[in-house]
């Protein structure tokens, strides 16, 4: 599958299928749903690349959350926490190349780091069109940076 960017990403359908169905499962536990909203949770935690996270939290009414991360920054994560990487001489987390790349180097971590941004973007994106058949009126997940956090 080729986006906009003209990135070919041939797996991002195939991946955001799968995150969509389980986003899905979530969202329509109806039981489950319940039964967490019930807890009254003052707060949510979530990793920042699981965006389904977030249509829960609206479906259980928490307003404040937060997300950590449990590894390094993932590169592809960056811009949606509002900290964006310079990938054109910072490593990649999958990179195999250290902090001296040739420009050769250079030109692949940018491009992996774009396949991978496109990836998570795509699959936020289907999570999203699931969680709106859900949950009317759910905020995307593209907001500007913390600010997703920050609600």
């Amino acid at each position: 599958m080729e986006n906009d960017r003209g990135v070919d990403q041939p797996h991002a359908p195939a991946m955001s299928a799968i995150f969509a169905s389980q986003c899905r499962k979530v969202l329509e536990d109806k039981e489950l749903i319940e039964r967490l909203r019930a807890e009254n949770f003052d707060l949510a935690i979530t990793e920042p690349f699981d965006t389904c996270a977030n249509a829960l939290f609206e479906a259980i009414k928490i307003r404040a959350h937060v997300a950590v991360l449990s590894c390094s920054r993932l590169d592809h994560v960056s811009k949606a926490i509002g900290q964006p990487i310079a990938p054109s001489y910072l490593p990649g987390t999958q990179s195999t190349h250290g902090e001296r790349m040739t420009i050769w180097q250079r030109f692949m971590n940018i491009l992996h780091f774009l396949m991978g941004d496109f990836l998570f973007s795509y699959i936020g994106d289907e999570d999203f069109k699931v969680a709106k058949e859900i949950i009317p009126g759910v905020r995307s997940w593209r907001v500007s940076g913390l600010e997703l956090y920050r609600m």
